[in-house]
């Protein structure tokens, strides 16, 4: 699709994403940026370049609508990380765009991803190595537990697409650490001036902890494909007073417990060789996430 050049040159565009994966607070990123740079409205997360594309670009700027000109705009979805053809649109659309990745200890992230799709009724009934053993036979598709696990293959994609001066790699144990210094690495990477953090309302603890699994989880499923379908039509005041009832629907059930020490041996085996791909990519050592 792209914009034409005519277009471009009369719109304010957005000039950095996140782009997740999901579950590495990106939620936390976006209460924090708040007030500060031009998000999409009525929404957090777009889903434009991942699931929505068909919809156009005027779907897409719409959301973006009355900010200033000198306001940086960006969003933050977490469908994009591994998305084989967002990183694609977003290079080609928006050039020169801002990549902000976040990444979590990969055990941690799969068990409270599988915990966000259970309350969205993307998963009903499987108990977690349930899950597990049926994401694996689709590991490449977008959306998988495990597969947007796979950082050193994602972003091997990225830095090739977007280039990777414009890829800025974070890690949840720093934001856990110094939640300032987290902060001002981002906001200086996408040219925003300094967020003071004792200032701002969030924390640093999670702020999208998924703890219950739904109730009914066929309701959740429904639940969550109204909100989908209102989402495409811009229905955004409508869901945020809807709000309590999608609330409902994705809780009230059991609590989830602990990831139990078998199936999270397996899974530090497993991702073992793709750490050590992802150690030698970003010279970082990351030791604590081999267990």
């Amino acid at each position: 699709m792209g914009l034409s050049l005519q277009k471009k040159e009369h719109q304010h565009l957005p000039t950095f994403i996140g782009i997740g994966p999901a579950r590495t607070a990106t939620t936390w990123l976006h209460a924090a940026l708040q007030g500060y740079v031009g998000l999409p409205r009525g929404t957090k997360e777009t889903d434009f370049f991942s699931n929505n594309y068909s919809l156009g670009f005027d779907w897409y700027l719409y959301l973006f609508r009355g900010y200033p000109s000198s306001m940086v705009l960006g969003e933050i979805t977490p469908t994009y990380f591994d998305d084989q053809e967002a990183s694609a649109r977003i290079a080609r659309d928006l050039p020169g765009c801002r990549i902000v990745c976040s990444l979590r200890d990969p055990v941690a992230r799969i068990y409270s991803h599988y915990r966000l799709l259970r309350s969205e009724g993307w998963i009903t009934r499987q108990t977690f190595p349930e899950a597990l053993e049926h994401h694996s036979r689709w590991i490449e598709r977008s959306g998988n537990m495990l597969g947007a696990s796979r950082y050193a293959f994602h972003l091997k994609r990225w830095f090739h697409d977007s280039g990777r001066e414009n890829v800025l790699v974070t890690f949840v144990q720093d934001l856990e650490t110094n939640a300032q210094q987290y902060l001002d690495r981002i906001t200086e990477f996408i040219g925003v001036p300094q967020i003071p953090f004792e200032r701002s309302t969030i924390s640093k603890r999670a702020i999208n902890q998924v703890e219950r699994a739904p109730a009914h989880p066929h309701l959740a499923a429904r639940a969550r494909r109204l909100r989908d379908a209102m989402e495409r039509k811009h229905f955004h005041r409508t869901i945020e007073l809807l709000g309590p009832f999608f609330r409902h629907c994705s809780g009230g059930g059991a609590l989830f417990p602990p990831i139990d020490s078998q199936t999270e041996r397996m899974l530090r085996a497993r991702f073992y060789p793709e750490i050590e791909e992802l150690e030698e990519l970003l010279q970082r050592d990351l030791s604590q996430w081999k267990g």
